[in-house]
């Protein structure tokens, strides 16, 4: 059979159910380019590939990332991370954190205003591009930071903004005072044993010891914005909080300065992290 094809078939409607390039529509369905020249068989393909790939990428009150849920760019599953071990981590900066936060919390954040943003992949930064599920090294037994291992991160970060109230139950703590509020510190889900929980992290290289470890927390966050899923109320899941910045002398440095520099235009920036137990 030869390969022409004669104009009385190029011409007959398709299964688009026209053959009228302007009245067919590409709203969520896939045309037909079957006997299309070749112009129009190119602006099919491209518009229908918009209209199907093209994630919408808002940040806004409410549940506007379902193109980055469809078809998404950060790895899904669970990152188990190693101890000893170096891994990338994205940080994002919106009005009042800096740092990262597991990406179904900050979505719970933005739901109650307050400025509250995502990045540009709906989310709140990545740790080797895992958003949502990463949990802690298994440390050694018999060394202090055992009580973390396989523990969830909620969120490694800073809230900066002073007049965003920053952490309550830091500043309760005995062992903390009113500025160590806004301070760098790691959300481990689970309530901790504080006596044996000494987690060493080190970012860029440098070695942070914990200064104040802070359990038994109303919600995520301060009062009266915060996360109740998370907290001591009826049905939340508890979490610590282990303080790495501010007042203390467990470390030579305050990891607060550095963490707060080298934030681009698009208020993201890259670090390396590492837990030890020694």
């Amino acid at each position: 059979m030869s390969g022409f094809v004669p104009r009385r078939v190029a011409m007959t409607r398709t299964a688009s159910a026209t053959t009228d390039m302007k009245a067919a529509t590409f709203n969520n369905q896939l045309i037909s380019t079957i006997g299309r020249r070749s112009t129009l068989r190119n602006q099919i393909q491209t518009r229908s590939f918009g209209s199907f790939l093209q994630i919408d990428y808002t940040n806004a009150v409410g549940n506007k990332c379902e193109r980055e849920k469809l078809a998404p760019i950060r790895t899904q599953g669970t990152l188990q991370l190693v101890k000893d071990v170096s891994y990338t981590v994205e940080l994002f900066e919106d009005v009042n954190t800096r740092g990262f936060v597991m990406k179904s919390l900050q979505e719970d954040i933005v739901n109650l205003g307050g400025g509250s943003l995502t990045d540009n992949l709906c989310g709140f930064g990545a740790i080797s591009n895992y958003a949502e599920d990463i949990r802690m090294p298994i440390f050694d037994p018999t060394k202090n930071g055992y009580a973390a291992s396989g523990a969830r991160i909620l969120a490694l970060e800073q809230w900066y903004n002073t007049s965003g109230g920053g952490w309550d139950a830091i500043a309760n703590s005995a062992n903390s005072i009113n500025s160590d509020r806004y301070s760098l510190v790691l959300a481990l889900e689970g309530t901790l044993a504080s006596g044996t929980l000494d987690v060493r992290l080190h970012i860029d290289g440098v070695l942070y010891r914990a200064e104040d470890i802070i359990t038994s927390i109303p919600q995520f966050g301060n009062s009266p914005n915060g996360v109740a899923r998370y907290g001591t109320g009826a049905g939340a899941t508890p979490f610590t909080l282990i303080r790495y910045g501010g007042s203390g002398n467990n470390s030579l440095s305050d990891p607060d300065t550095t963490f707060a520099a080298g934030f681009n235009s698009d208020n993201k920036k890259t670090v390396t992290i590492l837990f030890s137990d020694d």
